[in-house]
């Protein structure tokens, strides 16, 4: 079955998580379109990567056509402002964000993080960020490559790579200009769905 479509790599569940073990062993990079059927893949989004998550039937049609159907959606920009206070973390973002995010018009629309707080995440961060967000019905969500993501990347990769981001007259269904200077530590309640509160009000 692997060689009659193709399949060069293949790792067990021993050698850690799948998406960070792909990472590891440099079978992505910015400006790539990948498809998959984890939901943890989304985490590729804070490389610059656009990972859209699959069902069956479309992985079925890829093994048998090589090709799979995709309606390229919508995008919205999120600018995330401001300076966040000492102890809130990713994690604090996302479940924010996820909680904002949940409104009909955003279902099944991509999501690209921009502003000052994004600028100041780390690599994992980014990574968390955009894992996290993504469990929300949308399409995608990722981070434009810029220089936190390249000084992670090793050679050849960080040689390859100019920016490319979206010009002045690009176009966005939405724009969200969101201040996360007031951001309090975030906790998610799960019941029939997460439900996002401050801690402070648990």
């Amino acid at each position: 079955l692997l060689k009659e479509h193709k399949i060069r790599n293949i790792f067990s569940s021993q050698e850690g998580l799948a998406y960070q073990t792909v990472l590891e062993n440099k079978m992505v990079s910015p400006y790539q379109l990948t498809a998959t059927l984890d939901p943890e893949f989304s985490a590729l989004g804070g490389l610059g990567i656009l990972n859209i998550n699959i069902n069956n039937n479309s992985l079925a049609e890829f093994l048998s056509h090589g090709r799979i159907s995709l309606k390229v959606p919508e995008t919205v920009k999120v600018n995330l402002n401001g300076t966040v206070s000492e102890g809130i973390f990713a994690k604090d973002i996302s479940l924010f964000l996820s909680a904002k995010l949940k409104e009909p018009n955003f279902i099944g629309k991509g999501f690209e993080f921009c502003g000052p707080v994004v600028e100041k995440l780390l690599l994992k961060e980014r990574m968390t960020l955009c894992q996290q967000v993504n469990s929300s019905n949308i399409f995608s969500s990722m981070v434009p490559f810029d220089s936190t993501v390249k000084k992670h990347l090793s050679a050849p990769y960080s040689k390859s790579f100019n920016f490319v981001l979206a010009d002045a007259q690009a176009e966005y269904s939405a724009e969200l200009d969101l201040e996360l200077s007031w951001l309090e530590p975030q906790i998610g309640i799960v019941g029939s769905e997460v439900e996002v509160k401050p801690l402070a009000k648990v």
